[in-house]
């Protein structure tokens, strides 16, 4: 697998992957990614482009599931698109579509990543005073 910075961007990342994900891609590092995110880390928005995707495996369906579970830790979205129909086949067997942000393209994946922005302005926004039902501040 190749990885390689498209744009770098306050609260954005943007990553094109090419060849084949294979387990030996995972090992030194292991997560191949984390490198290249810069200071803000898996905390911002990261656009992985897998249109030069030849060949995922199972480690590559499991690396795709930590960096979502990494970025959902650190306050951050992960947004997958341009996926070549044959790996799409592999996202809905394990549906990972019910579980991850996939977009058609770029544009699609940008306006994925605007709406997430937007919801953090308004959770923010709202978390001064938003209380719930338990009486606890939100």
């Amino acid at each position: 697998m190749r990885l390689k910075v498209v744009r770098l961007e306050e609260g954005m990342v943007q990553v094109a992957c090419e060849g084949e994900i294979l387990q030996l891609d995972f090992i030194d590092p292991p997560n191949p990614l984390e490198p290249m995110l810069g200071p803000a880390g898996f905390g911002q928005a990261v656009v992985i482009d897998l249109s030069g995707v030849i060949f995922m495996g199972s480690s590559g369906v499991g690396w795709l599931v930590v960096c979502h579970r990494e970025c959902l830790k650190a306050g951050g979205v992960v947004v997958l698109h341009s996926i070549p129909q044959r790996l799409e086949k592999v996202f809905e067997l394990v549906k990972l579509k019910d579980h991850l942000r996939i977009a058609e393209d770029l544009e699609s994946a940008l306006r994925m990543v605007a709406d997430w922005r937007s919801s953090l302005m308004t959770t923010s926004t709202n978390s001064g005073g938003a209380v719930a039902e338990s009486g606890e501040r939100v």
